[in-house]
């Protein structure tokens, strides 16, 4: 193995971006050893003076902005400056957030091997560009609120401004992707993300595909997504659970007293736990908070139970697995900061630096020549830029499914292998959704995100089956997996193996906690990946339990795995030898819910949970309207808005009200606020209110029924969701990507395969005859359908 510590060296970006997204994407590519120079207007990014617990020393940067701009070079100016400009030639991306001055058709025409990447809320497309928006109504218009807290309070916002950190994330691979095929000598393009989009894609566990599935029923109100037990509170402190799973839930039963419990078919089923309630909630209670949390993770870990503690940004910081993987590292301004949440080789990258002053960097920077490109391959496709590549998937679940479709809508072949004992656990969704015999085809996640691979069945617990993989492994560019380390080393797929036998491949592996530390062997699932990253700290309200996002860690940590893998493959393009890649899941959940352990390194606070509230927005909530079931999201943060807000209520007290004149006077008085703005909303129409607020130049939002996402105006416009024909479910409609690019009018290429259904084509690839594939079918090596179900 080569140790290549800059993967990235050589690489320019010019970011005009500001608040997070943009400079999330900039964050990236620093990271990996781009020069990345952050224009900025001549105020400085609006970031600089951002903190959720406190106000910002005058001539200091916030804990968020230093975190998401170390390492780059800062200069006054925009897109649309000639000096900006005239770096573009040298320039391998350009980062925009929207300025209206960006002409993307001129900017092409002068700088053909340029890629641009312009992340706006709703993209540059569609009737909703331009519409005024913030992360809470991005949240309510993208479904993604409707579900989450408990059902006697608002729907409740993931907090930490989530979906904005997202819109970088989701960007990170079709860019790095799209600069690598320019510098081999084909064509920029054009990413026009969306960030409502992508929160379709991330923030409602794909519950469209449900309601497709059953037959469109018509829907009654949206049911709230609880779990229990769930986050608990034990002696000293809080610790979560996931027992979505039958075994996982007798083990449970068995850990908390209750072993006669465990064939209860009541006590399997979440919906009549959750009718229980009080009675249910006190035998989780009566154990649970007799012990320390330490004592519950230790009980429940040795039963196999997935377990965390709730983390906030304080006992974070004394995480064992984090600690002993390194995780938090001290940065040049002495304060705690982050490694990259991937290591290439068994090395963490070095950390970037720290965050420029605004216009530092005025003198030195300067266009440079014209990076050297090689001749690419006649026919190459800018927006499919992958083409060509194998990509060997031995994933399971929602996180490696979406690294390795994010690589096969990029054009890379992905074959993916379960097991005819093992489906993928996504599949096993479908049980409960199924209008035909072969159910496990019907597992709504597994159809949203398995989409553009082949899929083959083989028994890797048999001699003939593992030496099947090794062939295919022979033969491809990217190898991803993602089970627990022992298993997929009792295969013998540890990194040395695999790239001992294929000298040019990119392996990468994607544990839920890392390859080493005391958790290295745990069960997670997003339930506890969310509370043990401090997710769910600032997630609900601040007299109740924290609350589950809903999933978010593993997007998170598929966008993260994605780009981890281009990662690999810019090394592997610079070195010419293969790559050893580690993403690890609890880390980039970390990464992207990163300002409570800033914000308390360097102010001494402890941010918690706020509700719908937020420090740059008053006022701002969720808001019953009139029919039943139907909120309204308001979000204020600028003065102006302020006043189109209060008069179109009109409540002429309130414009003069010196009370509200300011920011800060509006968070003091906010419960007044409220009451207003709740009377108000309480006899409208949500749909119609988020119109008219809108158009007043006031972020609003209707919270969607996460069932009905595909009939939104916007994701109509933007085709979002693709029709597929699925040879099992006939024709649906499932999301493709949440960017759009010139001369794509479809991402999705391949519905999700049926269980083994590329099996006789891909063993055909590697040369065995048609007799040889049916002898291997008899025995059970390989099968079209799972074992025992």
């Amino acid at each position: 193995m080569v140790d290549e510590p800059h993967p990235l060296d050589g690489i320019q970006v010019v970011e005009c971006a500001t608040r997070v997204s943009g400079p999330l994407l900039g964050k990236l590519f620093v990271d990996a050893g781009a020069d990345v120079i952050k224009a900025e207007p001549p105020g400085g990014d609006a970031l600089r003076r951002y903190a959720s617990t406190v106000s910002v020393p005058d001539g200091r940067d916030g804990a968020l902005f230093r975190y998401l701009n170390g390492g780059k070079r800062s200069i006054v100016g925009s897109v649309g400056d000639t000096r900006v400009r005239s770096l573009l030639s040298g320039s391998d991306l350009l980062i925009d957030d929207g300025d209206p001055a960006l002409d993307v058709a001129a900017l092409r025409r002068s700088f053909p091997h340029l890629v641009v990447v312009s992340i706006t809320a709703f993209g540059r497309s569609g009737p909703w560009s331009g519409r005024p928006a913030t992360d809470l109504t991005i949240q309510a218009e993208s479904g993604g609120l409707q579900f989450r807290g408990p059902t006697d309070r608002p729907p409740v916002q993931a907090g930490g401004r989530i979906s904005e950190f997202l819109g970088g994330l989701f960007s990170a691979a079709p860019a790095l992707a799209a600069v690598l095929h320019a510098r081999s000598g084909g064509e920029g393009t054009y990413l026009d993300v969306s960030v409502h989009d992508v929160m379709a894609l991330s923030g409602t566990n794909h519950l469209d595909l449900v309601h497709q599935l059953t037959g469109a029923p018509v829907v009654g109100p949206p049911v709230r997504t609880l779990d229990t037990p769930g986050i608990e509170r034990a002696r000293d402190g809080l610790v979560a659970f996931n027992c979505n799973a039958g075994h996982m839930m007798q083990m449970f039963l068995l850990l908390i007293g209750q072993p006669d419990l465990m064939e209860d078919p009541q006590y399997l089923s979440l919906n009549a736990r959750l009718a229980m309630g009080a009675t249910w909630q006190a035998e989780i209670d009566a154990w649970v908070s007799s012990h320390t949390v330490q004592e519950v993770i230790e009980d429940a870990a040795a039963l196999r139970i997935p377990v965390a503690p709730c983390h906030d940004g304080a006992s974070v910081l004394c995480d064992e697995q984090l600690g002993a993987r390194d995780v938090f590292v001290t940065g040049d301004d002495g304060h705690v900061a982050l490694r990259p949440p991937y290591r290439l080789n068994g090395r963490a990258l070095p950390s970037p630096g720290g965050a420029p002053r605004l216009g530092e960097h005025e003198t030195e920077v300067r266009p440079r020549p014209a990076a050297e490109r090689s001749v690419a391959p006649p026919g190459t496709d800018p927006a499919r830029p992958l083409t060509g590549l194998r990509v060997v998937d031995l994933t399971a679940w929602w996180v490696g499914a979406l690294t390795t479709q994010i690589l096969g809508r990029l054009g890379a072949d992905v074959v993916h292998i379960e097991g005819p004992a093992n489906p993928d656990g996504m599949r096993l969704l479908g049980k409960v959704l199924a209008r035909s015999d072969d159910w496990w085809e019907y597992g709504h996640m597994f159809v949203a995100v398995d989409t553009d691979r082949r899929g083959i069945a083989l028994d890797l617990g048999t001699d003939e089956g593992l030496d099947l993989l090794w062939r295919l492994i022979e033969q491809a560019d990217v190898l991803v997996e993602n089970f627990a380390p022992r298993v997929a080393e009792a295969w013998g797929l540890t990194h040395d193996a695999v790239l001992e036998r294929n000298p040019h491949i990119v392996y990468l592996r994607m544990p839920a906690f890392g390859l080493d530390g005391p958790w290295r062997d745990r069960p997670a699932f997003a339930q506890t990946i969310e509370p043990m990253s401090t997710m769910s700290s600032i997630t609900g309200f601040a007299d109740g339990l924290p609350v589950s996002k809903g999933g978010l860690p593993d997007p998170v940590g598929g966008a993260t795995g994605a780009w981890a893998a281009m990662v690999g493959l810019a090394q592997r393009a610079r070195s010419g030898a293969s790559v050893a890649v580690e993403s690890v899941m609890l880390e980039a959940a970390l990464h992207v819910s990163a300002q409570p352990v800033l914000e308390h390194s360097m102010y001494g606070t402890t941010m918690g949970r706020t509700g719908n509230r937020a420090a740059h927005a008053a006022p701002q909530g969720v808001y019953r309207a009139a029919s039943d079931g139907e909120w309204l999201a308001v979000s204020v943060t600028t003065d102006a808005q302020w006043d189109a807000l209060a008069a179109h209520l009109g409540e002429s007290a309130l414009i003069h009200d010196p009370r509200f004149a300011s920011h800060a006077g509006r968070v003091e008085h906010h419960d007044s606020l409220d009451t207003v703005i709740g009377a108000w909303v309480a006899t409208r129409d949500a749909s119609a209110a988020a119109d008219e607020l809108c158009a007043l130049g006031v972020p609003a939002g209707w919270c969607r029924d996460p069932r009905l996402l595909r009939h939104h105006p916007q994701y109509r416009a933007r085709g979002l969701f693709e029709p597929v024909d699925h040879p099992v479910l006939g024709s649906i409609e499932v999301p493709g990507q949440p960017y759009r690019a010139p001369g794509v009018d479809r991402w999705v290429t391949r519905p999700a395969p049926t269980f083994g259904q590329h099996t006789r084509e891909i063993l055909g690839e590697l040369g065995i005859t048609s007799d040889a594939i049916d002898d291997l079918f008899r025995r059970g090596v390989v099968a079209d359908r799972p074992r025992d179900l």
